[in-house]
C-alpha cells in the first residue's frame, strides 16, 4: 500500500505541474494582443542594468536611458547618443539590437558606428536600415556599453 500511495502522490504532483505549465502557456498565448506585458517601474528615464551607458529608442513611445546626456537624430537612420560619463572610446564595445515590438517592418537592422560625420565628437552612433538596406527611421533599438 505504501508503494501505491507513493505512486499516486507522484502522479498527482506530476499532473499539478503539467496543469500549471499549460495554464502559464495559455496565459502567455492569450496575452498576445500587441500589449506590452512589461512596463517600466518608477522613473521611466532610467535603466535597471549593469551597463555603463544604455539607451532604449522606442520611436517616440517612451525612450529610456542610463548615463546619457543627449540623443539626436540628425539624419534619416542616424542616431547620436552622447554619454554623460567619461568613456575610453578605444576600449569600449557597444552593443545594439533591434527591438521589434516598437519597430515598423521586418528584416530590420541596427549597427553602431565607431564615428560618423553626422554626430558630434564624443557621441556614439547608431545606424538603422530597412530590409532593402536603406537608412530607416522605422527601427526601434536597444543600445548598451558595458
Amino acid at each position: 500500500m505504501l508503494k501505491s500511495l507513493s505512486f499516486t502522490t507522484i502522479v498527482a504532483l506530476w499532473a499539478l505541474g503539467a496543469f500549471s505549465k499549460s495554464s502559464a502557456a495559455a496565459a502567455l498565448v492569450h496575452n498576445n494582443d500587441n500589449q506590452r506585458s512589461l512596463a517600466p517601474i518608477g522613473d521611466s528615464k532610467s535603466y535597471s542594468t549593469k551597463a555603463v551607458v544604455a539607451y532604449y529608442y522606442s520611436r517616440g513611445e517612451g525612450d529610456r536611458s542610463k548615463n546619457v546626456s543627449g540623443f539626436t537624430n540628425p539624419a534619416h537612420g542616424v542616431y547620436c547618443i552622447t554619454p554623460s560619463v567619461i568613456l575610453n572610446f578605444s576600449k569600449i564595445y557597444p552593443h545594439v539590437t533591434v527591438e521589434y515590438g516598437a519597430s515598423a517592418g521586418a528584416t530590420l537592422s541596427a549597427f553602431w558606428a565607431d564615428e560618423s560625420s553626422d554626430c558630434p565628437q564624443g557621441s556614439l552612433t547608431v545606424l538603422t536600415y530597412d530590409n532593402y538596406g536603406n537608412p530607416s527611421s522605422a527601427v526601434a533599438f536597444d543600445f548598451t556599453v558595458e
